[in-house]
């Protein structure tokens, strides 16, 4: 149970917290426009979802979970951000971005690339 409350539950948390986001209405942007800062705004958001994911898998005590950090954690944030556009086209005011897709997976593979390099110098 303390392992789920301590690597597990953040990753469930963060996870309602970018659906709860995203089920906000607001003014849709122009859409031939790609506005940077919403897209920075995406590989950070995408960054820290892969961050815990990564924690997560990095220390299950399944050695199948465990081996497969690296690809678990990035199409496990890959996916639910594609669903998570998917999800945002039914919303009101919001809209379906290729562009935030994108942004997400970079963030992604980001902070992947950052854990693979520092990952057995820090403890996470």
């Amino acid at each position: 149970m303390k392992y789920f409350l301590y690597y597990w539950l953040p990753v469930f948390v963060y996870a309602v917290i970018i659906f709860y986001f995203s089920s906000l209405p607001r003014i849709p942007p122009e859409i031939l426009r790609i506005i940077p800062e919403t897209l920075i705004l995406h590989v950070i958001e995408y960054a820290i979802f892969t961050f815990l994911l990564f924690r997560a898998f990095a220390n299950s005590k399944n050695i199948t979970l465990k081996n497969n950090t690296i690809l678990l954690s990035i199409t496990i944030a890959t996916v639910y951000g594609m669903m998570n556009e998917f999800y945002q086209n039914f919303v009101p005011g919001r809209i379906y971005s290729v562009f935030d897709m994108i942004a997400n997976f970079i963030g992604s593979l980001l902070v992947t690339i950052f854990n693979i390099k520092f990952y057995k110098k820090i403890r996470i």
